[in-house]
Order: structure tokens, then sequence, then C-alpha cells
């Protein structure tokens, strides 16, 4: 029993995520994401996630079916947050650091060139 637990556990269908409860949420573009956006978390929560090489890769592979646009030469970092993703582009040569958190919801573009610092707060007004 114990084994079957676990492996409904890792079933995306049975997971609750944050963004599905807003009223702002347009479930038909975020559908097909969600699995998608799931198995980046769990990515990140893996001893793989650590490994920053593979990681860039990775999630740049994730961020093209998941953002609106993904430029090239873009380095995302283990545990960076955002809600919706298919609102979201960033552009090229772009650096978010460990733990940031993109604010989505409204819509957001990072600037070519950017460097969102670990751990901060990067909103449709820019950093916080």
């Amino acid at each position: 029993m114990a084994i079957h637990v676990l492996g409904e556990s890792l079933d995306v269908r049975n997971v609750a995520m944050g963004p599905e409860y807003p009223a702002d949420l347009d479930m038909v573009r975020y559908a097909p994401r969600r699995p998608l956006i799931w198995f980046w978390r769990m990515f990140d929560r893996s001893p793989l996630g650590l490994n920053v090489w593979l990681g860039f890769r990775f999630r740049c592979m994730l961020g093209r079916h998941i953002f609106k646009k993904m430029g090239t030469g873009v380095k995302i970092y283990q545990d960076v947050k955002f809600d919706y993703g298919y609102d979201l582009t960033i552009e090229d040569n772009c650096t978010i650091g460990r733990g940031a958190v993109l604010e989505d919801r409204a819509g957001l573009v990072i600037p070519q060139g950017t460097n969102v610092a670990a751990g901060s707060t990067f909103s449709p007004g820019g950093h916080n």
C-alpha cells in the first residue's frame, strides 16, 4: 500500500498547485503547461537539480514549452518560482538567480541581459 500511495503522490494529476486557485488564471492556456511546471519543480527538488550544467539546459528546454518566449543564452538556477508561465518572456542572455521569484500573473518581460539576483523578486515594475 505504501508504494501505491507514493506512486499516486508522484502523479501530477493528484497534486494541487497554487496557481490553480486565482480567478485570473486562464485554465485553457495553463493546462498544457501544468505538468511541465510540476516536472520543473520536481527536477529542482532532486539531486539532479543541483547539477548547474544540466540544470541550465533542462530548465531552458522546459522553458521553451512553458513560457511565452525564451531567449538564447539564458541561465536559470535552481528553485526559481513563477506562477503561470504562459505570459512570461525571458529575453536573450538573462540570468535568473537561485530562489528568485518571477511575478508573471499580469504578464512579465525580463529584458535582454537582465540579471535577477538570487532570492529577489522580479515583477512587471522591475526588481523588488
